[in-house]
């Protein structure tokens, strides 16, 4: 205890050896400039396991809290579950997990929000592994200057499938939205199924699909609205195969210069 700028407690005890065990469990409380809060415990040897679990506060420049649960081995898991907030600029928070291995799997589950200057959340799932499958699953919401969502899902693998689901908006200074799908392989199928929106000049619609492989067949079904200075409409179908067949029907509008059909 020390009254000199305040009040300083530690409470707790350290074991050590060379290539044995350290842990740290107590608390820590210091008012010089605020308050100041440990509460966990760290295990860790030279060759062996590192945990932590516990929270942190700090009032300095506002309030930093971390809960959550550190496992880490030389060549083992890493995991990372808890919340981080802080409040100098803004609130921080992180809730999720990591668990990572050196020829395994990462996984990322959780958010994150910064009202720095605006609302950022993450929330999903990546898994990736060195010769594996990486997906991406959840949503970003950024509004710096407007907001940007991104909620979707990608499938990766190093001679696997590719495949994105989902939607993305931006109106930092315009709208856009694309809501579909894609599927791509080495050597297989593309997809496109979904719909854009952009307003930077006016509204551009797209909605059908289109499927593509190597060798494969083309179709696009379907319609597209542009209205930055006329309206043109695109509404049909189309096939196409390397030695196949052809077929287009659709109907266009466009009023630059008058109405087509």
């Amino acid at each position: 205890m020390d009254s000199l700028y305040g009040m300083f407690a530690w409470v707790g005890g350290v074991t050590y050896s060379v290539y044995g065990t350290f842990a740290w469990v107590g608390g820590v409380m210091d008012s010089v400039y605020g308050t100041f809060a440990w509460v966990g415990g760290v295990m860790g040897s030279v060759y062996g396991m590192f945990a932590g679990v516990g929270g942190l506060m700090d009032s300095v420049n506002g309030t930093f809290a971390w809960v959550g649960v550190v496992m880490d081995s030389l060549y083992g898991t890493f995991a990372w579950v808890g919340g981080v907030m802080d409040s100098v600029y803004g609130t921080f928070a992180w809730v999720g997990g990591v668990t990572y291995s050196v020829y395994g799997t990462f996984a990322w589950v959780g958010g994150v929000m910064d009202s720095v200057y605006g609302t950022f959340a993450w929330v999903g799932g990546v898994m990736d592994s060195v010769y594996g499958m990486f997906a991406w699953v959840g949503g970003v919401m950024d509004s710096v200057y407007g907001t940007f969502a991104w909620v979707a899902g990608l499938m990766d693998s190093v001679y696997g499938t590719f495949a994105w689901v989902g939607g993305v908006m931006d109106r930092v200074y315009w709208t856009f939205a694309c809501v579909g799908g894609m599927m791509d392989s080495v050597y297989g199928m593309f997809a496109w199924v979904g719909g854009v929106k952009d307003s930077v000049y006016g509204m551009f619609t797209w909605v059908g699909g289109v499927m593509d492989s190597v060798y494969g067949t083309s179709a696009w079904v379907g319609g597209v609205i542009g209205s930055a200075y006329e309206t043109f409409a695109w509404v049909g179908s189309e096939m196409d195969s390397e030695y196949g067949k052809f077929a287009e029907v659709c109907g266009v509008m466009n009023s630059v210069y008058g109405t087509f059909a």
